[in-house]
């Protein structure tokens, strides 16, 4: 499976805001067209709660284990892949850095950019 057929969602957070709490905000965006049989994120998402709740969706969870986790949970590295184009969007400097003020200029730069990595 490669990225081109992998939907993808967006929430735009403060720099000082966490990863996981807005956790419910990217489920959310999941609709009954376009539905998901797994969701790959970063380590920032390694939670039993985000967990229980993707395999209470049906929804296979694709996540890293941290560093502190007792007993590691395996991961699919595959699909992780799909994770790796967060790291790809950030080499565009605009992105990485955030110079836009505007949130939904800066939102429409993230869209645009990730069309020009998806069509690659």
């Amino acid at each position: 499976m490669g990225v081109e057929s992998t939907p993808l969602a967006f929430v735009l957070t403060g720099g000082q805001a966490g990863d996981a709490p807005v956790f419910g905000l990217l489920v959310d965006q999941i609709v009954d067209e376009c539905p998901v049989d797994f969701i790959a994120t970063d380590k920032a998402y390694d939670s039993d709660a985000i967990r229980e709740l993707l395999v209470d969706l049906d929804i296979c969870p694709v996540i890293p284990p941290t560093a502190n986790r007792i007993e590691p949970i395996p991961h699919d590295e595959e699909r992780y892949k799909v994770e790796r184009f967060f790291g790809k969007l950030k080499r565009f400097r605009r992105i990485g850095i955030r110079y836009d003020k505007l949130a939904i200029t800066f939102m429409a730069f993230v869209h645009l950019t990730s069309s020009l990595i998806m069509i690659r």
